[in-house]
């Protein structure tokens, strides 16, 4: 009976062994850890799925805290899900921000009828043609500006007193001297398909306001629109005290922003054959990256202020936006997805995505030689780390774009992503948290005891999903 008892013994020693091991039954044994977060600033990534992963945050006997940076490779569409230590309560999503983005974009309508214009040859300021808008309006514009690149048409319904003929002048040399060299020397050529050589200016009071401008695909293409390469362009309203001063830069942002989807539908559906074009994700996050290049970075409408609405709630925007819901937060994470390719790899990475064969994932993965995968999850970690100062790592920086500064176009200060805080001070946080699929969403551990603390992540998606932990001091995490 006595040998019998020791064997029970040893029996429930192991079996309370096993189940640590298995990460069952409370906080997991050492031996269940995956990885190990300890270095301030040095990423650590760890691959989730149906089956727990441990990760030990260790301060080192310090009160820094750690952010867990949770990614999904997902398609687009709907929520993923991740359980931080069994947890099943939901972590509250952070303040929802506006819906719109419409400043720089405007979502294409069934095609129009053609409406040729029949533009060439070189012509004379003061001339008048008539246009279809949208394919849907006909109007009536007077040429008021011949450049080399460049037709400038001023809409007659335009209030006699909103532009005046140095506005005018500016308005075109800035798009032949700034402009048109930048866009073209960065993603290539335009198309032509009227034969003259030229890009047309439509500026028109049809466009209102959010919006500076857009490009409209039917233009160019065979039998619709206007059968121009054309873009068109917001006139200023006097009647509301708005004058060309105020709308100047954001004029000038919009003409690089359209300016680059007009050379992007060249290189890849007229040129190429692609009927659809690059992916809209992608194409935006470009055209808010040649905004930058021409010098008209703060602006209204522009990449500071999407970015703002991004880092306010990440969770809620996926990177690779694809429906008609294209809002604020998805043109600030196309902007800063973009940003960090020139960046990494260099400007001519830009004419690479333009002019390359493939598009959307694949052709990030072939402009930069890296695959999409490993460029997501650093982009990831470098949304949190640039200019923290905490790693010096080139894959982990945004030089060119100042996450954590003030911008004046809108008067905002970026201070980073915004992270939703979880209380660590008993070792083994719980919770359950949702973000979009094919985004991001920033965790942080605050009050982690000098011991540690684990936190054990599972997902219903194998493989698709990781979490990127940092250790970081508490003076970088507002």
């Amino acid at each position: 009976m006595r040998a019998l008892r020791l064997w029970l013994a040893v029996g429930l020693v192991l079996a309370a062994a096993l189940l640590a091991a298995c990460g069952g039954g409370g906080t997991p044994g050492p031996g269940s850890v995956d990885a190990t977060a300890n270095a301030r600033g040095v990423p650590v990534v760890v691959q989730l799925g149906i089956s727990p992963r441990i990760v030990l945050l260790d301060p080192r006997g310090s009160d820094d805290d750690f952010v867990a940076i949770l990614s999904s490779l997902q398609d687009p569409g709907g929520n993923v899900r991740v359980n931080l230590n069994g947890g099943a309560t939901l972590l509250p999503q952070l303040t929802k921000s506006r819906a719109a983005g419409a400043s720089r974009h405007t979502p294409q309508s069934a095609l129009p009828e053609p409406f040729g214009l029949g533009l060439g040859s070189r012509q004379a300021p003061g001339s008048e043609q008539s246009f279809s808008f949208l394919g849907a309006t006909q109007l009536t514009a007077t040429l008021r500006y011949s450049g080399a690149h460049c037709l400038l048409y001023l809409d007659q319904a335009t209030p006699a007193n909103a532009l005046a003929d140095a506005d005018i002048t500016d308005l075109g040399d800035q798009f032949e001297t700034a402009v048109y060299p930048t866009d073209t020397g960065l993603f290539g050529s335009p198309s032509d398909v009227d034969g003259n050589g030229r890009v047309i200016l439509l500026l028109t009071p049809q466009v209102t306001p959010p919006r500076f401008g857009f490009y409209y695909s039917g233009d160019v293409l065979i039998g619709s629109g206007n059968h121009a390469d054309l873009v068109y362009c917001r006139v200023p309203d006097p009647g509301s005290g708005d004058d060309y001063t105020h709308i100047r830069t954001g004029l000038l942002a919009t003409l690089a922003h359209e300016l680059q989807h007009l050379i992007s539908f060249n290189q890849k559906a007229l040129l190429q054959g692609r009927s659809s074009g690059e992916e809209s994700w992608l194409n935006e996050g470009i055209s808010f990256a040649a905004e930058q290049f021409t010098g008209y970075l703060d602006s209204l409408g522009g990449s500071p202020e999407n970015v703002m609405f991004y880092f306010r709630s990440p969770e809620l925007y996926t990177l690779r936006e694809l429906s008609g819901a294209y809002q604020d937060g998805h043109a600030g994470a196309g902007y800063l997805f973009v940003r960090y390719l020139a960046d990494r790899f260099g400007p001519a990475v830009l004419s690479r995505l333009d002019t390359g064969s493939p598009i959307g994932r694949a052709n990030v993965t072939a402009a930069t030689g890296v695959p999409f995968e490993q460029v997501f999850l650093d982009w990831a970690a470098a949304l949190y780390l640039a200019g923290t100062g905490l790693n010096a790592d080139s894959r982990y920086a945004i030089p060119s774009f100042d996450t954590r500064a003030s911008y004046h176009a809108v008067e905002l200060t970026l201070t980073g992503p915004a992270a939703t805080d979880l209380d660590s001070a008993g070792g083994v946080p719980s919770t359950a948290v949702e973000f979009a699929r094919g985004g991001l969403r920033f965790v942080r551990f605050r009050g982690v005891p000098g011991a540690g603390a684990r936190v054990q992540l599972a997902t219903t998606v194998d493989g698709l999903a990781h979490a990127t932990v940092i250790r970081a001091p508490r003076s970088v995490n507002p």
